[in-house]
């Protein structure tokens, strides 16, 4: 009996079942044999249909054989396709595919030629053009413009362009300002220009139109050069350069601020300069260079053959900085200031001069720059501050309590450490921090720099006294100002200057001291070389006067002679305003005489004359 699980098969399908199973078995037979043997290889005994059914799996084989055969041949063509491709050539032949699977690979396949030559073409815009500026970029500028300067018969300049005080900018507005300020830079440099735009610049250097017309190019991070051909005279070069000058009297605007641009021009000229691109552009790139100085005010030199000579004494005094620094062998003097009421003492800039030992004295505006380029600005500033600190404390020590204003350069500033170096040489002299004021330039005070930020309110904090100085040439924001809680503004001495001769200055000033009454500073007029514009100056309501008017600059012991001639004069004056002018008269010549006398002595003389 069988069990429930067995299954049985009925007679009648039997037969069937083997011819599917015969049928299965064969399909990997015939895949590789010929449809005459499989016929013949029957058994005999099949039913009719069972022999359709292999006659029709041996026909389907075939056909998957003969439509992978087809494939495979197409593929191979695809393959040679891409090969061509890979091989640079830019025209293939595709062959008309029918297979629906293979069809969308053979379309991109054919699309690729077209695809590869823009990728290249983009790759070589990006190679020939800076993105950030749109203008071409030094070796794809050279290769247009060396064929026309060492062309015969060829007359032309470079105009070397450098943004002198982008890394300043930078560091108070942050990296990101870079690039919005150098595309702003690149199109003021195009309009003040016959380029116009930076398309215009683009088609120019392209066609043969380059030979006649500017074209500009940006060559270096901070650096800009302009090729200008046949240009007739130096006047028509002096013409140019004052209209790109001109374009940035006034600052860029990026979002919603005002950036103040400096630039440098330097000129070279072929084939009075040189007679290849790269001998023109270095020359003007010197030229730039030495016109970033402040002794170029016009921001503008052309080459000539002395200006190598320059560049060489400029190296030699860079060399002798250098190791009057370490040898310490500067000197610091201090320039008095006072109070704008009586005259009396307001305490002390500290300067620093140099004797050269074969040159004499070097003029600050000399050696300054010098030491802000090289990066010795540093060393020398770290220097005077120690200097002045020493100083300080030594006054302090004899019962002198004299405030010392110290300046420091942006790059003293920009170092992370600056303010751990300043409160430790405060530290090491024993100087009495209330005493230390320390002077930033206006632009400086408006630095969104964190840290600079920080650093500032670290001094303030420890005691020191903060001051902005050359106060009213900058471009300031009040709100910025405000939160940095300053204790003096010095009015630069540019304004002072004009005091007696223009209303429209004595406006400006008079609106800078009440800025600083609203914002509980003092205000110092500095560079006052008049009786005149001292007068104007306590007139406006300046609380200190600093200049040539009061004293030039004094050694540490000169100082005092005059602080004491000072205070002796300012004590006759305040005798005379409580005793009246008839007191004078009681006094022996010899004993009002402030450089004869000391302030004791007279306060002596003055308490017999009074008891009297």
């Amino acid at each position: 009996m069988a069990s429930a699980c067995q299954t049985t098969t009925s007679p009648d399908k039997a037969p069937r079942k083997r011819a599917l199973a015969l049928a299965a078995a064969a399909v990997p037979v015939l895949a590789l044999a010929e449809l005459p043997l499989l016929v013949v290889a029957a058994p005999a005994e099949l039913p009719a249909w069972a022999t359709l059914v292999l006659a029709g799996s041996a026909l389907s084989i075939a056909g998957l054989w003969y439509a992978i055969n087809r494939a495979s041949h197409r593929i191979a063509q695809l393959e040679q396709a891409v090969e061509a491709v890979i091989e640079g050539q830019e025209e293939i032949d595709i062959p008309r595919i029918g297979l629906p699977p293979l069809r969308p690979l053979a379309e991109r396949i054919a699309r690729l030629p077209g695809m590869i030559a823009e990728a290249r073409l983009r790759q070589r815009r990006r190679h020939e053009i800076n993105p950030e500026t749109e203008l071409p970029r030094r070796a794809f500028f050279k290769n247009c413009v060396e064929q026309l300067i060492t062309a015969p018969s060829a007359q032309g300049c470079l105009i070397h362009i450098d943004i002198a005080n982008l890394k300043v900018l930078c560091e108070r507005y942050g990296q990101t300002i870079a690039g919005p300020v150098l595309s702003r830079v690149a199109m003021r440099i195009a309009a003040a220009t016959p380029i116009m735009t930076l398309g215009n610049n683009i088609a120019n250097l392209r066609s043969e139109q380059a030979a006649r017309l500017p074209v500009l190019a940006h060559t270096a991070h901070t650096q800009f050069v302009l090729h200008v051909p046949d240009y007739s005279s130096i006047e028509d070069i002096e013409r140019q350069t004052t209209q790109i000058i001109s374009a940035f009297t006034e600052p860029v605007r990026v979002g919603d601020r005002q950036i103040p641009v400096e630039i440098a021009l330097g000129v070279a000229r072929y084939p009075d300069d040189g007679e290849s691109f790269e001998d023109i552009a270095n020359k003007a790139a010197l030229a730039a260079m030495r016109a970033a100085s402040p002794a170029f005010p016009d921001c503008l030199i052309i080459y000539d053959s002395g200006l190598m000579q320059d560049i060489k004494n400029r190296d030699g005094l860079e060399q002798d900085l250098h190791q009057a620094i370490a040898d310490r062998s500067l000197q610091i003097v201090y320039q008095p200031k006072v109070h704008s009421s009586d005259w009396s003492n307001a305490g002390v800039e500290a300067l620093v001069r140099w004797r050269h030992p074969t040159r004499g004295e070097v003029s600050p505006g000399d050696f300054i720059p010098i030491a802000e380029a090289s990066g010795l600005i540093v060393d020398l500033g770290m220097f005077v501050m120690a200097e002045a600190a020493r100083q300080c404390a030594e006054w302090s020590r004899q019962g002198r309590l004299i405030g010392v204003s110290i300046n420091v350069a942006a790059g003293q500033v920009a170092r992370p450490d600056f303010a751990d170096k300043v409160l430790e040489i405060i530290e090491l002299n024993d100087c009495p921090p209330t005493l230390v004021t320390i002077e930033i330039t206006e632009t400086m005070a408006h630095s969104n720099n964190n840290r600079f930020v920080e650093q500032l309110h670290r001094l303030r904090a420890a005691g020191l006294k903060l001051a902005i100085d050359d106060f009213g040439i900058g471009y300031s924001n009040l709100a910025h100002l405000a939160e940095l809680d300053f204790d003096a503004l010095k009015m630069d001495r540019s304004l002072i200057s004009k005091l007696e001769t223009s209303s429209r200055t004595v406006e400006v000033c008079r609106a800078i001291v009440n800025l600083g009454k609203a914002l509980g500073c003092k205000v110092v007029a500095e560079g006052v070389e008049t009786a005149g514009q001292a007068a104007a100056a306590s007139k406006l309501g300046c609380d200190e006067i600093q200049g040539y008017y009061v004293s030039a600059e004094l050694n540490a012991a000169d100082y005092i002679d005059w602080q004491d001639r000072v205070e002796a004069t300012s004590l006759i004056r305040t005798v005379r305003d409580i005793f009246g002018e008839g007191i004078v008269p009681k006094f022996a010549h010899d004993e009002l005489d402030p450089d004869r006398q000391s302030v004791e002595n007279m306060l002596r003389i003055f308490s017999k004359v009074a008891g009297d």
